[in-house]
This record gives structure tokens, sequence and C-alpha cells, in this order.
């Protein structure tokens, strides 16, 4: 049987997001991180998985993103706090 990664963030409309792709394993994997965008809509998926439709602040596209692909952003004062999308192995 595969493992499957689960996101357990979930997203709401207006939330400030950055697109963001996982590759590997816990030795040699890497983090890329993207362009940010708000939430301008979300759809539940089974009990731990969204579809999140994105604008984005660079070309001003909207776009439907699993939520797996997505991380929120916080601003507090002058400092931008990502909140890092938690992964679990589903076995």
């Amino acid at each position: 049987m595969q493992n499957e990664n689960v996101s357990r963030l979930f997203f709401e409309v207006g939330e400030l997001v950055q697109y963001v792709s996982f590759y590997g394993d816990d030795t040699t994997g890497w983090i890329s991180k993207g362009d940010f965008g708000i939430v301008i809509a979300v759809r539940d998926l089974h009990e731990h998985h969204q579809i999140v439709k994105v604008r984005w602040f660079s070309d001003g596209s909207a776009i439907d993103m699993a939520s797996d692909c997505l991380v929120k952003i916080t601003v507090s004062g002058s400092a931008v706090i990502t909140k890092d999308n938690y992964l679990k192995e589903k076995k």
C-alpha cells in the first residue's frame, strides 16, 4: 500500500497564501516557495483535502489548487510569518 501525504491545514476565503512545492524525503527533501495570492473560494473533498481557488498577485489569474500546495501567510507588524503546511503520512 502506498503512503499518501495529507494536509491538515485548512483554508478560508480571504486568507493570504503562498504556493509551495515539496519534494523528496526527510533526509534529501527540499521545499520551493513561489507566488503569493488570496483565497477566493474553498471546496472540501473528503475529510482531509480541500480545493482552494487562489487569485495570484503576479498575473491576476484565478486557479484551483490542492491545499497541499499552499501555506498560510500572516503579517504581524513588520514581520511575515509562514504557517507551514503540516503533513502526515496516511497508511
